[in-house]
């Protein structure tokens, strides 16, 4: 399939949450016609969307036959599909769930997808879960590496790539696959501790001290969420055949002690972590190598580690 023109009809699922807002928003700006699904919308997110008249919203489980038709009735060109469980320690508490959710409901959105005459799927998978723990030696990873997820929630990841890669062998769709890393930014969210950056800023700026799993030396490899937008959207547009997987991350290790002390500085607050230990499932060092999204996207981060803190520690800090 060769790249789609633009403007078109294009789904979103998880579009109310931290990334997918941001997609939806940048879709419309370009022209789009949106069709969102979220099991929960949150209209905070979707402020600039809500009012928009080429964005409709539909509340559905993507597990669920709302869903299913919702985006048939919709007939998407592409469909992104965003929608997830919440994090590596819920995946690890109920994992019968979590499969659910990144196992079941990624196939139904996928056959969604197939039945509506879609061209293109782009699934976001995760670069900190996918390829487990690794060696000092062999950072950052290139998408060969091994897939050996040791949490319920990288596996569910890596399952749903299988099953992406089956949908575009089998009924000859566009496939794209993206390893994101740690994602952070404005709208992320702090609940149940699933963004370091966020809930840092959340605690930090209530005067509380922020938990830190570990001893705080794990890394991880930070990306900006426009960053991680500028993939979706080339993932989504550009001219592409096949099936595609890409790791879209920094290449860059960063400690959770030096993202507090960043934000330390940045807040202009001094506050001491308490130090929990490690969570079953959490990785200890990570960061990816991003030259398969250069060569075939002519993706790069754009935005320097420092600049976006502060533009979220901002945003954040500001949000009521």
């Amino acid at each position: 399939m060769s790249g789609l023109a633009h403007p078109s009809r294009v789904a979103v699922t998880g579009g109310t949450g931290f990334i997918g807002s941001h997609l939806v928003d940048r879709l419309l700006a370009d022209g789009h016609e949106v069709l969102v699904i979220a099991t929960t919308p949150n209209p905070v997110n979707l402020a600039l969307a809500l009012g928009n008249p080429r964005c409709s919203v539909v509340s559905a489980d993507i597990c669920g036959d709302d869903a299913t038709t919702a985006i048939v009735e919709f007939a998407p060109q592409v469909v992104f599909h965003l929608a997830a469980s919440a994090s590596v320690p819920a995946s690890i508490a109920d994992p019968v769930h979590d499969a659910q959710v990144g196992v079941v409901g990624s196939v139904r959105i996928f056959e969604a997808a197939r039945l509506s005459g879609a061209s293109r799927i782009v699934a976001t998978a995760s670069g900190g879960t996918l390829y487990g723990n690794t060696t000092s030696t062999n950072l950052p990873l290139k998408e060969s590496a091994p897939w050996r997820p040791i949490s319920p929630y990288g596996i569910a990841k890596r399952a749903m790539l299988d099953y992406l890669r089956f949908y575009s062998e089998t009924h000859h769709l566009t496939t794209v696959g993206l390893a994101i890393a740690n994602a952070y930014g404005p709208r992320q969210s702090s609940r149940d501790n699933a963004g370091l950056v966020a809930t840092l800023v959340n605690k930090m700026v209530n005067g509380e001290p922020p938990v830190i799993f570990g001893d705080g030396t794990a890394t991880r490899d930070y990306v900006y969420v426009d960053d991680v937008v500028d993939a979706l959207m080339l993932s989504g547009f550009k001219d592409l055949t096949g099936h595609h997987v890409m790791n879209i991350g920094s290449g860059v290790e960063t400690s959770a002690i030096d993202i507090l002390v960043t934000l330390s500085a940045l807040l202009g607050v001094n506050v001491y972590p308490k130090f929990q230990g490690s969570y079953s499932g959490q990785v200890s060092r990570i960061a990816l190598c991003v030259d398969h999204a250069r060569e075939v996207l002519g993706w790069t981060p754009r935005t320097a580690l420092l600049d976006g803190l502060s533009q979220t520690a901002r945003a954040l800090h500001e949000t009521p």
